[in-house]
């Protein structure tokens, strides 16, 4: 497992601060579950609209978080593409990857936490409350010829999220209590799991402890939601 040197040292900043992020180590480092200071990295808020191109130009619908949770993220987490979990409105636990930062082949002027979920949805669920565990790194992103260029890298990193997450030690996180805990002005929810997953092992191995606790934690902070 590659071993972290020199990062810096991770904190939850200001909302609204300016974020400078040392992306080089990122790039020299492999895709995969390499160990990340600032990872796993929690967050939760409702789904707002985004620029509409994931499902009409890219075939690839992803789920956005508000300026209050992109504005949260550690500093070391650089602008890249990442791989985790995730659920909406407290249901089943998915795989997903995620694009974090300045999107430069559409030269994006805000930053973004773009989420792909992978699995099917019946509609769009824009003010849904969405949950997400970033677990591991997966490449910087960068501006690439043409479109279709671009789709078979989104397409290349979901085939190593879904490489990355079927590993013994990422199956326990799949029920972890941060994705069965009471949404806003709700109960407590019953975890669920994508029933296509082998059984869950009994621990995690070879990997940190995680709770989000002690890890990092953003959320949407609204009225009657601590």
């Amino acid at each position: 497992m590659h071993q972290s040197s020199g990062m810096a040292k991770s904190h939850r900043s200001e909302f609204g601060t300016q974020i400078n992020i040392p992306t080089e180590e990122l790039m020299a480092r492999p895709a995969g579950r390499a160990a990340l200071p600032f990872l796993p990295f929690f967050a939760e808020g409702k789904v707002i609209k985004g620029f509409g191109r994931g499902s009409r130009s890219l075939g690839i619908p992803t789920a956005n978080f508000n300026q209050n949770v992109v504005q949260s993220i550690p500093p070391a987490m650089g602008s890249g593409v990442y791989y985790g979990l995730a659920n909406i409105d407290g249901g089943p636990v998915s795989k997903m990857v995620m694009s974090v930062g300045w999107n430069p082949h559409f030269n994006n002027q805000v930053k973004t936490m773009e989420t792909h979920i992978l699995r099917q949805f019946d509609a769009d669920f824009y003010g849904s409350w969405m949950r997400v565990a970033v677990l591991g790194f997966i490449r910087t992103m960068e501006s690439y010829p043409s479109l279709d260029e671009l789709i078979s890298a989104i397409h290349r990193d979901i085939a190593v999220a879904e490489k990355e997450l079927e590993e013994p030690e990422v199956q326990e996180l799949y029920r972890h209590p941060f994705f069965s805990a009471a949404l806003p002005g709700m109960s407590p929810i019953q975890p669920h799991t994508d029933t296509s997953l082998r059984p869950l092992s009994n621990h995690i191995q070879n990997g940190p402890a995680i709770s989000p606790s002690s890890s990092h934690l953003a959320h949407d902070v609204q009225k009657g939601h601590q």
